[in-house]
């Protein structure tokens, strides 16, 4: 099973920010990749990324994946059938070195959302990799760091 805190999630080659099954960003040693599945659509080195931003949406329940269970099951029970709702990508908002942004759209893991605590801590986690190079050389070892800087990541989010 991969190591996963929120919407981020540890893959071979970086950390994904997304559903790495579907559409997806990698955050990777020498850049940021746009990826469906594993294969990259189009990267971008970390010399021309000043910025990286996203807000993916978030839920109240503790448990985003159990939200979908349950909501299924109640509309099973009450004899709808018809799923709970469409996947709604969210953006990653790259700014580069000349000022421009550039947006590349992921999918959630879940059409509840993450837990809040989880998606400012992701965030936190996505600004200290963006501004420091050094940080950087974490992503060599993405399961290794994303224990790492969840754990960092959450102190910083409250």
């Amino acid at each position: 099973m991969a190591s996963r805190h929120g919407p981020l999630t540890a893959t071979p080659d970086g950390l994904a920010i997304g559903d790495v099954a579907a559409l997806h960003v990698r955050l990777r040693a020498d850049g940021v990749a746009e990826c469906v599945g594993d294969a990259p659509r189009a990267v971008l080195p970390w010399s021309d990324i000043r910025a990286l931003r996203f807000s993916p949406p978030t839920t109240i329940w503790p448990w985003p994946g159990m939200q979908e269970t349950v909501g299924s099951l109640l509309l099973a029970v009450l004899g709808d059938v018809s799923p709970l709702g469409e996947v709604e990508r969210y953006p990653v908002v790259l700014t580069v070195t000349s000022g421009d942004e550039v947006t590349w759209e992921v999918d959630p893991h879940y059409i509840a959302g993450y837990r809040r605590s989880h998606v400012r801590s992701a965030q936190r986690i996505v600004e200290v990799l963006t501004s420091s190079a050094e940080s950087r050389a974490l992503l060599r070892h993405p399961a290794d760091a994303l224990t790492r800087l969840a754990a960092v990541g959450r102190r910083a989010a409250w």
